[in-house]
């Protein structure tokens, strides 16, 4: 992993960064924020169903840290250089060999290159920090940009039911992945203190 020079590395909290973006794990005291973004207007139905509460938001980050303490989840608020949440991504039931991830929200109003270094990280984490061999995930098939996003990434549709699709990442899929963005993937830099 190369360094660069970027502002966006020293953010306190960081336990992945980039050129543009850094990820931090979630907190209490993000709540709010996570609401505003999972309950934006264009991503009613998109997204599970959460109730528009602030306290049950930061009861359910309470419960995610026994997850995350336990290596089940992980829980990532997506920042940009000046520490602002302009996101989320969430990795859970990690296992030895595979995981399932999800809950990836980019706010609107932010630069376009931040979905394309964001979704980088987060199959880096996976795959070069969690080490592992498969990565599941779903989305909506109301939710076409995001359907559209993923096939333009090689991803393979692995079943395909009513209201969703279910993606299957592997190791041979994130290898061409990884030479094909590698730039991207040079300028990431992993914290130590990932907790794992």
């Amino acid at each position: 992993m190369n360094a660069s020079r970027s502002a966006v590395r020293d953010q306190s909290g960081a336990v992945l960064s980039s050129r543009t973006v850094h990820f931090r794990y979630a907190s209490g005291d993000d709540a709010e924020r996570i609401l505003e973004l999972r309950r934006a207007p264009s991503r009613a139905g998109m997204l599970s169903a959460t109730p528009d509460d602030v306290g049950a938001q930061q009861r359910w980050l309470a419960e995610y840290r026994r997850r995350h303490a336990d290596g089940l989840e992980h829980y990532f608020l997506i920042a940009n250089s000046s520490g602002a949440g302009i996101g989320t991504a969430r990795v859970h039931d990690v296992t030895q060999s595979s995981c399932w991830w999800g809950s990836w929200v980019v706010d609107a109003g932010s630069p376009i290159g931040v979905s394309l270094e964001s979704y980088v990280m987060i199959n880096f984490f996976m795959f070069e920090v969690l080490k592992v061999h498969e990565a599941h995930f779903r989305v909506r098939r109301a939710n076409l940009p995001v359907l559209r996003f993923h096939d333009s990434m090689g991803s393979r549709r692995a079943t395909e039911l009513d209201d969703e699709i279910q993606y299957l990442a592997d190791a041979a899929w994130y290898a061409g992945f990884r030479r094909k963005h590698d730039a991207h993937f040079a300028m990431i830099k992993c914290s130590k203190d990932l907790g794992l």
